[in-house]
């Protein structure tokens, strides 16, 4: 998360579902000659680490038709379809493996990650994740989407406690360090934040192209925390070149280009122009996107533009009150001709 750790940050950890075919377990057919499950299930995990979703759904969908009660192979799948922007099929998929498995906490997190970002049902969301950590107490991955959450609805104070729990059950974990680094810094608790930004830079990016993206724009934002600028913008362009098609990071970077507030590092046109692909992306369907995009008008002096698309981002009704404040003063600001400047 494109939440910011920013904005954009926060939106693609919650957008990136990061589930593997691992737990698959399936019988090798016999005397076919046809691809075997464990063959499509190993063909559509590679799929999907690097990022090709729609290879990876055509695995799935015959891993499927081989063994239709499979709960990862749904999981996957409406992971992928997630990555896709088709938010009712990969509600589909979740909704059958809850069906299958009403005890899968991964289902469950998953399923909240896809009402968090493409449904925007944050009440829903909440109430998955709260699902699967009962389900599974030690589930690194749902407290850190859980304070995710807290963090993209402004509630700083209640995703403190989830990045903790995190770091608790994985002490090498860079990533919960960043985003407890971002709700320190936002809580004006500026000691801990820095500490935590040092530690979440010191993160080796994984070699996962979807979870890479994630990691290098944790430690953009850390080094944002820390005031390095230049370092911040390397691991934006780095994440945009590992996934040219992945919105979130497109907006990150976009967002970064637009608010920056020292001067030399902010660029108008080319962040109107990633702010407008990070728009086609999500087909338009993410209101934070929009917001972007807004910004980035701003930047490049196209004040008209701006206003409209802030107003086009106001429209979300899921917005928490916090983020709709300020959405509604960057409205003004740009009514008055001004840019935005995104401050720690």
């Amino acid at each position: 998360m494109s939440a910011r750790v920013g904005k954009r940050t926060i939106q693609t950890l919650l957008a990136t579902a990061m589930v593997c075919l691992q737990p698959l377990r399936a019988q090798q057919s016999v005397g076919s000659t046809a691809p075997s499950v464990r063959e499509l299930a190993a063909r559509a995990d590679a799929y999907y680490r690097n990022g090709d979703c729609e290879n990876a759904i055509n695995a799935l969908n015959q891993l499927i038709r081989l063994q239709p009660t499979l709960v990862g192979a749904y999981i996957v799948r409406g992971a992928a379809y997630q990555q896709k922007g088709d938010a009712h099929k990969a509600l589909a998929d979740f909704d059958r493996a809850i069906s299958l498995d009403p005890k899968s906490a991964r289902a469950y997190c998953d399923r909240g990650i896809l009402e968090d970002v493409l449904l925007q049902q944050p009440n829903r969301a909440l109430a998955d994740y709260n699902e699967a950590i009962h389900l599974a107490p030690n589930f690194k991955r749902a407290y850190i989407n859980r304070g995710v959450h807290f963090l993209a609805r402004h509630d700083y104070e209640r995703a403190l406690p989830d990045f903790t729990r995190a770091i608790q059950l994985t002490r090498n974990e860079p990533s919960a360090y960043g985003y407890r680094a971002f709700a320190y810094a936002k809580l004006q608790q500026h000691v801990p934040a820095r500490a935590d930004a040092t530690v979440a830079i010191r993160l080796k990016p994984a070699e996962m192209p979807l979870t890479k993206v994630e990691d290098l724009m944790v430690r953009g934002e850390a080094y944002r925390i820390l005031g390095q600028m230049e370092l911040a913008l390397r691991d934006y362009r780095e994440a945009v070149r590992v996934m040219p098609n992945h919105s979130e990071a497109n907006g990150a970077l976009a967002w970064f280009l637009a608010t920056c507030p020292e001067g030399r590092f902010r660029n108008g046109a080319e962040a109107v122009s990633a702010a407008r692909r990070a728009c086609e992306l999500s087909k338009w369907h993410r209101s934070d996107a929009i917001d972007t995009l807004a910004a980035a008008y701003a930047e490049a002096g196209d004040f008209d533009q701006a206003a409209k698309y802030e107003r086009q981002a106001l429209n979300d009704s899921s917005l928490a009150t916090k983020k709709r404040k300020e959405r509604e003063k960057r409205l003004v600001l740009f009514q008055q001709r001004k840019p935005y400047r995104d401050e720690f």
